[in-house]
């Protein structure tokens, strides 16, 4: 372990502590997370730095960190159910309200067995890894790794056209045996969508945007987090049964997505009025029987709905048209975020190679700015 802080922006040693500005990197080590967030440079388990504050859900609150052993940026995730907790007490305990006490410790339960699970079967494919569960301030913090690259709703943004099937087939392939893996093991992850898919630069997609049950369920006991387009129809009602078939919606959609760039219909409006339009009627391209696999895999009814992910994997492949070729695919998509990020006069090319626009995103270029050493 480090003998001196680490800047959570470069990485190395800050010796007056957190706070004016990073001696290496200029940046500020002065603490600016919302109130009731853990304040920037808190230690946690004796080997991590909380950094600064990302986001919020049902389940908690999201911090860039820093691995203090491995020097490497991480992901804190902390259960923080904000209709479920009063705040912190003075010494950083976090306070259920009265009379959701026990509430609060069978949802910080399910959210730590949750990330037990995924830390004992990550590092698989197309999954991204949870490195690090742990308990303190009477809470629970499960980290993940973190890795140079752009979500899949950016990526597509990106393009000039759409996927062929075979490249989303392709694409998705880490993505969709990954889930298969969670099913074995007894874990739905019910957020499937482009900003929950990561595509990094020295590797194939990973899925992340892990989540408890109750967090991606209507009407339960936490503030919802529900994907429109994505979600599956049985995930708006705390009535219903979620299971792999609730995953197979998800990854029919974001195929979808891909093939005709358009987000499926929100599920509850389509279960007033179906006028989900099928990706061949969306985009000419689209095989008619590739269309029919998606129809089959977005069914509202989960009864008829396909049921597992090596099915739908099975039946998105045309056994007599071209195979997948994920070296090429890979190697053009590493190729030009290297370019973006190197300013490299091969950006035209290799862009053109994996059919994106001329000009580079400045979203896109930032993802893939590397910190200051």
């Amino acid at each position: 372990m480090s003998q001196l802080p680490l800047c959570p922006h470069c990485l190395e040693p800050v010796r007056s502590g957190y706070h004016g500005s990073c001696p290496n990197c200029g940046k500020s080590l002065e603490n600016h997370n919302p109130e009731g967030a853990l304040p920037l440079g808190t230690q946690l388990g004796g080997h991590y730095t909380v950094g600064e504050y990302q986001s919020a859900d049902g389940d908690g609150l999201c911090y860039r960190g820093v691995d203090n052993d491995e020097r490497r940026f991480v992901l804190i995730k902390e259960y923080f159910p904000v209709t479920l907790c009063n705040g912190r007490s003075p010494d950083g305990d976090l306070m259920p309200k009265e009379g959701r006490e026990v509430l609060f410790k069978t949802s910080r339960m399910d959210f730590k067995d949750l990330y037990d699970d995924l830390h004992r079967i990550t590092p698989e494919t197309g999954l991204s890894q949870i490195l690090d569960v742990m308990e303190e301030n009477n809470t629970v913090y499960a980290v993940e790794e973190t890795e140079k690259g752009m979500t899949l709703t950016h990526y597509l943004k990106l393009r000039a056209r759409t996927l062929t099937p075979v490249e989303a087939r392709t694409l998705l392939q880490p993505v969709m045996e990954g889930v298969a893996l969670l099913h074995k093991a007894g874990l739905i992850h019910r957020g499937i969508c482009p900003d929950n898919i990561l595509l990094p630069i020295d590797g194939t997609a990973r899925l992340t945007g892990y989540g408890t049950l109750a967090l991606r369920t209507g009407g339960r006991e936490l503030k919802s987090q529900l994907y429109p387009g994505y979600a599956a129809p049985e995930q708006y009602s705390a009535a219903e049964f979620s299971g792999r078939y609730t995953d197979v919606y998800a990854l029919a959609a974001v195929c979808y997505k891909m093939v005709t760039g358009q987000t499926p219909v929100a599920a509850p409006q389509r279960k007033v009025r179906d006028s989900l339009e099928s990706a061949h009627s969306l985009e000419a391209g689209v095989p008619t029987w590739f269309s029919q696999v998606l129809a089959c895999a977005l069914r509202l009814d989960p009864a008829r709905r396909m049921q597992t992910v090596p099915e739908l994997m099975s039946a998105l492949t045309d056994p007599n048209g071209p195979q997948p070729n994920m070296d090429i695919l890979l190697a053009c998509y590493r190729a030009s975020a290297e370019s973006v990020r190197n300013g490299s006069n091969r950006y035209a090319i290799d862009r053109a190679m994996l059919g994106l626009d001329d000009q580079p995103s400045t979203d896109f270029t930032a993802d893939l700015e590397e910190p200051a050493r």
